[in-house]
């Protein structure tokens, strides 16, 4: 609110200046002076009218008529128009990028705050963990976060809404990390999941319960293996949809490579980032491995021997290839 009566306050004094140069320029069109705003104008234009018809002769000899001066004078008042006009429009674009730097500043609001305090990490890491997690979220979500911000300038009714909306964004946040609780996660373990893949937090509790389920059963795993070998060393697989991003990739696996669900967990667990890539993009890995060593059948051994063989993509990182 501040800022804004900034520049209100900048805009009035440029409009006083600009209605009393246009009294000024007025004036002067018709011989007058305009004393309450540049009073030394009456003396000269006195002056000129009471010279004598000497000093007037000398004057049309030195080709300056009192009109000249009078341009002279216009030209001035207006070359300092221009000058402040140019000052009052930079120091509105300076106020603009202000107020673009301080809401970008507002905008390391709830979440920042919730991780920086959750995690213990410093407010430059907190922010860029909000960032990272408001861009992965949807839109409508976005909006939510945008307002769950504390403005120390806001009026009484606009802070109690940004109040209730960071108290509601809070909770949500707090909810997320039982959620990943409920997996067997420890808070060492979700601190690290945050600062390495922040999109994580991005997943509702709901969301992440079904996808660690999902898997869970597709793959028969038990809730130590599916922790440490998958959710620890994949944390963004809890935002997946099986049916939707891992479910065709291991059909394609099934039919072209005849592997069984044995095969697809052994796959799974030695190179978790197969989760979530799309069947094309696996199948070229798989085709190129099977170039190099000669056969379908080949390259099917290699790929359970070690997985790793198949160098598959890690998506969703923080710092790229971080499966460990």
């Amino acid at each position: 609110m501040a800022l804004e009566n900034r520049i209100f306050v900048q805009q009035m004094r440029c409009w006083r200046f600009c209605a009393v140069l246009s009294s000024v320029l007025h004036s002067a069109s018709l011989g007058r002076a305009c004393p309450f705003f540049c009073p030394h104008v009456l003396p000269i234009s006195t002056a000129a009218t009471e010279q004598t018809p000497k000093a007037a002769i000398n004057r049309r000899r030195n080709h300056q008529p009192a009109k000249m001066q009078s341009a002279r004078l216009l030209l001035s008042i207006a070359s300092g128009a221009a000058a402040f006009s140019a000052l009052n429009a930079g120091s509105n674009r300076q106020l603009a990028l202000n107020a673009g730097s301080n809401r970008q500043l507002a905008l390391k609001g709830a979440i920042a705050d919730f991780c920086e305090r959750t995690f213990e990490i410093d407010v430059d890491e907190a922010s860029d963990i909000e960032a990272r997690v408001v861009a992965a979220s949807p839109r409508a979500t976005r909006q939510t976060y945008q307002y769950a911000v504390k403005d120390p300038e806001a009026d009484d009714d606009d802070k109690e809404n940004l109040e209730a909306r960071y108290a509601e964004v809070t909770s949500e946040f707090e909810n997320r990390c039982d959620g990943l609780r409920s997996l067997g996660l420890g808070d060492a373990e979700i601190k690290r999941i945050a600062r390495r893949v922040p999109e994580v937090l991005s997943y509702s509790a709901a969301r992440v319960r079904a996808a660690a389920d999902a898997l869970q059963k597709n793959l028969a795993l038990d809730d130590v293996t599916l922790r440490k070998k998958v959710i620890l060393r994949l944390p963004q697989a809890l935002g997946l949809r099986y049916d939707l991003d891992v479910a065709p990739t291991f059909d394609m696996l099934r039919s072209d490579y005849d592997f069984a669900d044995g095969d697809l967990r052994t796959l799974v667990l030695g190179a978790p980032q197969l989760l979530g890539l799309d069947a094309a993009t696996v199948a070229a890995q798989f085709a190129a491995l099977e170039a190099s060593l000669g056969s379908r059948a080949a390259a099917k051994a290699e790929a359970l021997r070690k997985p790793a063989a198949l160098e598959l993509e890690v998506r969703g990182s923080k710092r790229g290839s971080v499966v460990v």
